[in-house]
């Protein structure tokens, strides 16, 4: 009788279910960690401030640039575009190079119709930050409107690189597509 056989198995077996896990793990969490920026948390989050919390942290301190950001974007979800636009421009007063606040800004000049200011906002956190999504989705938007059909595609395919998992991501593949034909 040989019991020295059952370990070996049971190592063995456990090894390949181990192997196993770990590729499924490297396979799948980045997509289940989803774009997001290097340093932030994977799993869940707190509980979003209400706008008023932020609006009261931001009085307190006035120079707090992520309380800033989220009070903006707050402002924005809000519909409340010109104190949206103010704040961005706070944060850009303090931080002249701060990559959210631009595009943030960005975004609501492309929203007005003012696509030189979007896409001079657009260039210029790209040239901070060159690959970054949200900056390259805006950048795409304003060469689209403007019809410059093979930079709207070459920006959108680094776009579609680097946000892959991009919210914006579902809405720029068609778009990215015409441009290509057009170009």
């Amino acid at each position: 009788q040989r019991s020295v056989a059952a370990p070996w198995r049971t190592l063995a077996l456990v090894s390949l279910l181990a192997g196993i896990a770990v590729v499924l793990v490297v396979n799948e969490l980045p997509r289940a960690a989803g774009d997001r920026a290097p340093g932030a948390p994977i799993t869940g989050a707190a509980p979003e401030p209400t706008l008023s919390e932020l609006e009261t942290r931001a009085n307190a301190n006035p120079r707090d640039v992520p309380t800033l950001l989220a009070l903006a974007d707050g402002y924005v979800v809000e519909g409340r575009v010109n104190e949206a636009a103010a704040t961005y421009q706070a944060v850009l007063a303090i931080d002249k190079d701060s990559v959210p606040a631009l595009n943030g800004l960005g975004v609501l000049l492309f929203r007005a119709g003012e696509i030189n200011g979007a896409g001079l906002a657009a260039d210029r956190a790209l040239a901070l930050r060159p690959k970054d999504p949200d900056a390259l989705f805006l950048k795409g938007l304003v060469q689209y409107r403007r019809e410059e059909w093979r930079g709207a595609a070459d920006t959108w395919a680094v776009f579609l690189d680097v946000g892959e998992f991009h919210p914006a991501a579902q809405m720029v593949r068609p778009l990215y597509e015409d441009a290509r034909k057009k170009a």
